[in-house]
This record gives structure tokens, sequence and C-alpha cells, in this order.
């Protein structure tokens, strides 16, 4: 389809549909709009025999067409209405459809312009009509039912800058038009292409969770099968460290000892990371007592504290009269974690924790004079498989997994773990949770099993 531009004084550039048909019975009419559309107006042979016999105004006939760049259109003739219709059809058929025609309302042999009108609409539903008449013949209401909207007038006579004005804004409406169809068509297509892909994505969303699913399944599944070895091992070397006294004995013991404990710890944080990740992770509220809790986990460090020589600091300031409400053993696994990597990481001087209330909170403040971190390593502690580096994995072992799972455990439990810590001076970890008394009143002995 052929369509050519020029440069308006904006810049812009402007596309139009270039293909005119003049439809009349006078032919020197066809060569005056040939000639207005298709040169510079001032080159136009006979000019004033040409307006006197076909009526258009040459009052502005010499102003700006003889400076202005114009578009070149390509202009056909038909002198009666059936004809016209058969260059439309041909020119539909053949892809070089016509932008404008120029339609004489009054020709007494054949068709008239409205009759011509309403049958090229059959063939071609874009192409922009401009009947040229002295009189209305027909109403608009009746035109517009019998040829639709895309339709103009020009009265005669007829000036020449009106003519050019008139077919060059309608070969342009043509052409929007026509770009707004192929939009549409590539809009459609579009469309469709989304479609298309968001029910792949549906598709891949669901196979995603369904392999999610079998995931957790399994892992749940083999953290049973492994925690039930492990454990026993850990138990029978308990009991066979009490029966045996020899230190090379004894030593070997320890050593199955504290890599069963390791390889539990491991299982157990991929079955936590496993929940956390899949959102299945269920927090229990339920009463607990905070010097009892505080009290076992003492007592589970109290060896290792003895065996590297470290002052192990418990300060408790909280007077509670009842009992605490929340999920006992992620706090204890929480605190565990922060126990843990505060001594790992320790190889003189101090832990201390202390916990106080803090008006509607519940702290727990861990210092240590251990080895510290820089700012950016501190920023990175709470992403998954993150220690300071490669050398502090080999040297201190560790998934990288504690200080994640316990940041999301603190999340879920609506608290939160925060950081302090300088290269060579110590690290200072504070969890801190909701503080929420229960009714029960604090008035026996009650024992927490965590870990």
């Amino acid at each position: 389809m052929d369509k050519i531009s020029v440069d308006r004084a904006s810049e812009e550039t402007l596309e139009v549909n270039p293909h005119v048909l003049v439809i009349d019975d006078d032919e020197s009419v066809f060569q005056m709009y040939n000639q207005v559309l298709s040169r510079d107006f001032e080159e136009v042979e006979g000019l004033d025999e040409i307006i006197s016999l076909v009526g258009i105004d040459d009052e502005e006939a010499d102003q700006e067409h003889s400076t202005e760049s114009k578009i070149q259109f390509m202009v056909d003739f038909a002198d009666n209405g059936e004809e016209g219709y058969k260059k439309v059809e041909q020119a539909t058929r053949t892809d070089t459809p016509y932008g404008v025609i120029l339609l004489d309302m009054r020709m007494p042999n054949g068709w008239d312009g409205l009759v011509t009108a309403e049958q090229i609409r059959l063939i071609d539903q874009e192409v922009r009509i401009v009947f040229i008449t002295a009189y209305m013949d027909y109403s608009i209401p009746e035109i517009r039912q019998r040829v639709g909207m895309n339709f103009e007038f020009l009265s005669k006579p007829v000036k020449s800058d009106h003519l050019y004005q008139m077919v060059l804004s309608q070969a342009f409406s043509w052409t929007q038009f026509d770009r707004f169809i192929e939009d549409d068509t590539v809009s459609q297509q579009l469309s469709s292409e989304l479609v298309q892909t968001r029910e792949e994505l549906i598709q891949a969303k669901e196979d995603v969770e369904r392999a999610s699913q079998v995931k957790d399944e399994f892992l749940a599944s083999m953290s049973h099968e492994l925690r039930t070895p492990l454990t026993l091992i850990i138990g029978n070397s308990q009991i066979l460290r009490s029966r045996l006294e020899e230190k090379d004995n004894l030593e070997l013991i320890d050593a199955i000892e504290v890599s069963g404990r390791s390889q539990l710890a491991l299982v157990n944080d991929i079955l936590d990371l496993s929940k956390i990740d899949s959102g299945n992770f269920t927090i229990e509220e339920t009463p607990y007592d905070l010097t009892v809790l505080i009290k076992e986990i003492q007592k589970t460090f109290s060896s290792q504290v003895k065996n590297l020589g470290l002052d192990f600091m418990v300060e408790n300031c909280v007077q509670a009269e009842k009992m605490l409400i929340g999920d006992v053993q992620r706090i204890g696994q929480i605190l565990i974690n922060l126990i843990g990597n505060a001594l790992k990481f320790t190889s003189k001087g101090s832990v201390r924790l202390t916990i106080e209330q803090k008006g509607e909170l519940l702290s727990f403040h861990l210092k240590d004079t251990g080895i510290g971190m820089s700012t950016d390593v501190t920023k990175k502690l709470f992403q998954r498989f993150k220690q300071a580096d490669g050398s502090i994995s080999r040297r201190y072992g560790g998934s990288g997994l504690g200080l994640f799972i316990s940041q999301n455990l603190a999340a879920l439990m609506k608290g939160r773990i925060d950081a302090i810590s300088e290269e060579g001076k110590g690290s200072t970890f504070e969890l801190t949770l909701p503080y929420q008394q229960s009714d029960i009143a604090i008035t026996c002995f009650r024992k927490h099993i965590f870990g």
C-alpha cells in the first residue's frame, strides 16, 4: 500500500495516502483538480479559462502554493459513477486503495453522486468521500444513513487552497484510521500472546507449587528418618560416657556426640527452612515460665562454657509473677543459636545475656568479647547461607542458616533481632519479642524441653 510523507514546519512527519479519485462528468474539472493536487498551482496553463469553467475561485490561487512544499497526490479520473465504482473495486483488489474520492453530486448520466457513494461504501468502508456541489439535493441525515460517517462537503465555487487542504486532511485521516486498524490488530495479537503467556505462567506456578509440596513431604519424611538414629547416637554416647573411664575412650565418645549434635542441628535447620519457604511454619502461643527457660539455657551450655574457659553470665531482670505467653520452643531455639554463635566466635573473655522488660517488649540482650564483624558483614548476617567469608566457615563450621532462620522465627512471633558489631571488639545481639503475661500464676516448677 503506497503512502508518502512530507516534513511539516514543526519538523513532524505527515504520512498520507496519496491516491485520489475524481468522479465527475466534466473532464476539465479533473484537469483542474489534478493541477492543484499534483504540482505548483502557478504552473497551470490556461488557468483563468479552467477556473471559469469549473467554478474555482482564484482569489488565493497565486498565494502560498508557489512556495509551499506540497504533497503531490496521484489523481485518477472517472467520468461517471459506474466507472468510478470499478476503479475503486480494482484499487481495493490490488491493495492500492484510494484515500480520498472527490465526487460530483450531480451527474446526469447514470448514477448520481449519492448512489455512487452508496455503492462504493459496499466495497470500501474506509475511503474518505468529499461531495462537491453547489446545491443540496439530499439532507445530511439521509446521506449519513446511506453512506455512513466518512464524508465531507465542498461547495462550488471551490477555492484551490480549500480543495488542497480538504484532500490533505482527509488523506491524513484515512492513514490514521488505517494505522489504528493495524495497531488494533497488533494489540489483539499481543493480547492473545499475553493470555497464552499468563496461562503458561499459571501452569508453571502450579508445577512449582506441586514440586515444593513434594519437596516438603520428602524433607519431613527424611528429617524423621534422620532424626531418630541421630538422637539414638547422641543418647547412647551419653550413656557410654558415664560408663567409661579411660581418657582416650571418652574423647572418642565426645567426638561422636559432637558430630551427632551437629548433624541433628543441620537436619533441623533444613526442615525449618523448608517450612519457612512454604509458609507452613506454625507458632504456638502457650504459657511458659521465663525463669525455667533461662535455667535450661544455662544448663545447655554449662559443659561447653567450662571446656572453653569462658565466663557465661546471665542476668534476668524480669520480675514476673505470672507466666508469659509465647512459643517457648522457638524462643529457646533462637537463644541457643545466638548464644552458640557467641561462644563459637569468642576465644577469651565473656558472654553476657541480660533479660529485661522494656515497656511492651521482652528483650534478650547478648554481648560477647569475640572476634566481631565489619559493618559490611553485619548487614548480610541475616541472609541465608551468609557468613563473614569462606575462612569463617572452614574454621568455625556451620551452614549459614542459623541467623536467617532465627530472624524469620522472630518475625513470625512479631519480634526481631538486631546486631551491632565491631571487628576485633565483639558483637551485641538483641532479640525483642512482645511482652505478654498470662493469667496463670507461677506456683510450681515447670520444665521446658527445646532445641
